[in-house]
């Protein structure tokens, strides 16, 4: 095998993997689906993809397959590495392991949806005032303070 053919290989068989990753995902996501609009969407992400599968094999051009790639999964490289060391972390196998581990794990999660709750709640109110005041004819910037962009309103000059 010369290494187009080994290339072309590698690719068809990351693609694949991520399709099949896809339908897994639209499985669960269907499964738990509250309402029969994201069934709806679900399912027509497993029907499209698996049609994908399908059609993965038969392409022919390499640079077609690097395109795909490239579109896919490259720049996202750091999502798979960080899976292995999540997974197999030490933090995992004593949270999973001991009753005490268990319930400081449980108390991080907590945390943890704590703060994103507040966060999104924070972020809904900046634009909710964003909106205010562009509704008031207000003038708005973004700017950069203690690391974060934030919004400056500003009465419109109207000179």
């Amino acid at each position: 095998m010369n290494k187009e053919e080994i290339k072309r290989k590698y690719l068809i068989n990351i693609i694949r993997k991520v399709l099949e990753t896809n339908i897994e995902l639209m499985t669960y996501y269907k499964h738990y689906a509250t309402d029969e609009k994201s069934k709806r969407v679900c399912s027509k992400s497993i029907k499209q993809t698996k049609k994908s599968l399908e059609k993965l094999p038969h392409i022919k051009h390499i640079e077609i397959l690097q395109s795909l790639f490239n579109a896919v999964v490259s720049g996202k490289e750091v999502i798979f590495v960080s899976a292995g060391s999540l997974v197999g972390g030490k933090n995992v196998e004593r949270w999973d392991s001991t009753e005490k581990g268990f319930k400081e794990f449980m108390k991080l999660e907590e945390e943890a949806v704590k703060k994103a709750k507040a966060k999104a709640e924070e972020e809904q109110k900046e634009r909710e005032l964003i909106a205010k005041a562009k509704a008031d004819g207000k003038q708005v910037e973004m700017v950069y303070i203690n690391g974060k962009l934030r919004p400056m309103i500003k009465e419109k000059n109207n000179a």
